[in-house]
């Protein structure tokens, strides 16, 4: 299924859903010491040079996002001729790194109607590091945002270079990632908003669970259609539902509080409340998967009190 009306595939924090990641290095490439010469993936999506740190976020709405990225050559001395390196889709990187994670960092192979690797090879031209850009295009709009895709791109050749330069062994892989939220998709909210002057019913509220990793979920607070934005840590064990400030989002109330979540009931005090809504009494912060059901409650501090939302949030 496609949730193209989602906001944001991913944020940062997010990421979310994290974009692009890298297999933490299991052994450290030498920087030309010791005589080595290696090629690597210096830079990731333009995000620096620090491999681990390579992340993207992409409109989930946009049907063309372009990616460049770039290679690097390390050694005692620079190349006298250009060398031409060739990389290429290794899926079989993307297999091995699930044989050995957990299973919440397992990845599925990004179908082909969702990316285009529009460069294969890259020149490091005589006297230079750093090679041309190699890039792919992606079509965010096609993905799943309950599905982690991954697509490894590894070096597979070396043209022109000695043949002591080789392909670096942990860094001469980049493994581009989307991470996504089983949780994520479209729901609809129905409950009540508690407010001293301003109680209201909330009715078939159309809401976007966007992944901000595989167990975080960003959501719209209550009925408030964006203005305030929360997120949603489901512990993939008991089902407790975690919820906290959006840093992306505006704090809610003039008086700029943060959240609080209420997991056994209406707040008694300031001003207090009691139900007036039939399942309020479901409203303990968890996630049912039998219905696929946040059951939510939860509130800022106003200037004359909480503001309290309680919603039952159904996948659709």
């Amino acid at each position: 299924m496609i949730f193209s009306n989602l906001k944001k595939l991913i944020l940062p924090f997010a990421a979310s859903m994290v974009f692009i990641g890298c297999e933490k290095p299991e052994t450290t490439d030498q920087l030309g010491d010791n005589g080595q010469k290696i090629i690597s993936f210096k830079s990731v999506g333009g995000l620096g040079s620090n491999f681990s740190n390579s992340t993207l976020v992409l409109d989930a709405t946009s049907t063309e996002e372009t990616v460049e990225f770039q290679l690097e050559y390390q050694g005692p001395k620079v190349f006298e001729n250009d060398v031409t390196v060739t990389v290429a889709l290794d899926d079989a990187a993307r297999v091995t790194f699930n044989s050995t994670s957990g299973p919440l960092n397992q990845f599925e192979a990004m179908p082909d109607s969702m990316y285009t690797i529009n460069t294969t090879t890259a020149v490091i031209k005589a006297g230079e590091v750093f090679s041309s850009l190699l890039s792919i295009t992606f079509n965010p709009s096609y993905f799943d945002p309950a599905v982690s895709y991954m697509i490894p791109v590894t070096i597979t050749n070396i043209s022109g270079a000695p043949s002591d330069v080789k392909k670096a062994p942990s860094t001469g892989t980049v493994y581009f990632r989307v991470i996504g939220n089983p949780l994520a998709g479209s729901y609809v909210s129905n409950g009540y908003f508690y407010h001293p002057t301003a109680a209201r019913d909330i009715v078939d509220e159309p809401k976007s669970l966007v992944p901000v990793s595989s167990t975080k979920l960003i959501c719209d607070m209550g009925d408030f259609g964006g203005a305030y934005t929360i997120i949603l840590e489901t512990d993939p064990v008991t089902n407790k539902v975690t919820i906290s400030q959006d840093p992306n989002s505006g704090y809610p109330g003039s008086a700029g509080t943060t959240y609080v979540q209420f997991d056994e009931g209406l707040p008694s005090s300031n001003p207090g409340y009691t139900s007036s809504w039939p399942n309020s009494d479901q409203c303990n912060n968890t996630y049912d998967p039998a219905t696929q059901t946040f059951k939510l409650r939860y509130a800022y501090l106003g200037g004359s009190g909480y503001r309290v939302t309680e919603e039952f949030i159904v996948k659709q």
